[in-house]
């Protein structure tokens, strides 16, 4: 996949997690099956200016996988694109833009649930870790891994 990052760096805080792109697809799948039926009642041909926003202060974590879904495809209008404006491991806080851009309103719809349920989850997850690192500084004591993982996406 091309880095669209600010900068070209790519939204995932490295490593990039092994074998994520067969859970989003899995996850996906599972959200819409043969379908999404208010997708079908939208103009093939319409398209969308979208955005994903912060609701409240916490650390980022799964913009990859916002990147990874909202990504045009060659079929897309040509006016289609995607800017990723914060990268993995950034602290937000509420209204901050993590991605924008233009896609079939039928695409960007798709989407939507499977992105924000990573997105709120993964960021949870990070925010949380976060605040365990707080309280660990000065310490020497150093937090190398949560039991707050899912099966999966550890």
């Amino acid at each position: 996949m091309q880095p669209r990052g600010r900068g070209g760096v790519s939204p995932w805080l490295q490593p990039e997690p092994h074998n994520w792109w067969q859970i989003v697809e899995d996850a996906l799948f599972e959200d819409i099956g043969s379908g999404d039926v208010s997708g079908g009642v939208i103009p093939p041909d319409q398209t969308v200016r979208w955005y994903i926003e912060a609701q409240q202060e916490g650390v980022l974590c799964g913009a990859g996988i916002a990147e990874y879904l909202l990504n045009p495809t060659s079929s897309e209008p040509d006016e289609s694109g995607i800017t990723v404006e914060r990268v993995d491991g950034e602290r937000l806080t509420r209204g901050t833009v993590v991605c924008s851009g233009v896609l079939s309103a039928r695409r960007a719809l798709l989407a939507e649930r499977t992105i924000l349920n990573f997105l709120m989850m993964l960021s949870g997850v990070a925010t949380l870790t976060g605040e365990f690192v707080s309280k660990v500084e000065g310490t020497g004591a150093r937090i190398v891994d949560t039991r707050k993982t899912v099966p999966l996406l550890r």
